[in-house]
């Protein structure tokens, strides 16, 4: 074994920082985690994402999981983010405005215009 393995490793490195950036943090994370096939909540096939479970973003590994888009949201309402819901049928959504604005989903913002109205078949605008 080499005498010089590690010399410059995490802390004793140049260009380590007590208080890293957030992309940083997640880089030096996804690079001592390994990815899991499924999200380990939900056990579904989903592209994952890598969540803190204290949202501190601390270098502590045993605080960090990867999961699919749908546990991380809810994983963050449970830990006092806030959860948007949409105003028609109390769906959740991931943000309050946007493409669909007024807080609304997806699927009531293509029923309703922009001015409230219900949409029909018939008469796109409806009364």
């Amino acid at each position: 074994m080499s005498p010089w393995k590690g010399i410059n490793q995490g802390s004793k490195n140049g260009n380590w920082s007590e208080n890293p950036s957030y992309s940083t943090i997640h880089n030096w994370v996804r690079s001592r985690i390994s990815k899991p096939e499924r999200c380990p909540k939900c056990n579904k096939n989903r592209k994952l994402q890598l969540s803190c479970k204290d949202h501190k973003y601390s270098r502590d590994l045993k605080l960090w999981q990867y999961l699919c888009q749908s546990c991380h949201m809810i994983e963050d309402e449970q830990i006092g983010r806030k959860a948007y819901f949409c105003k028609i049928c109390n769906k959740q959504i991931s943000y309050y405005s946007g493409k669909y604005g007024q807080g609304r989903c997806a699927s009531c913002a293509k029923s309703i215009d922009q001015k409230g109205r219900k949409r029909n078949e018939y008469n796109i605008l409806g009364s």
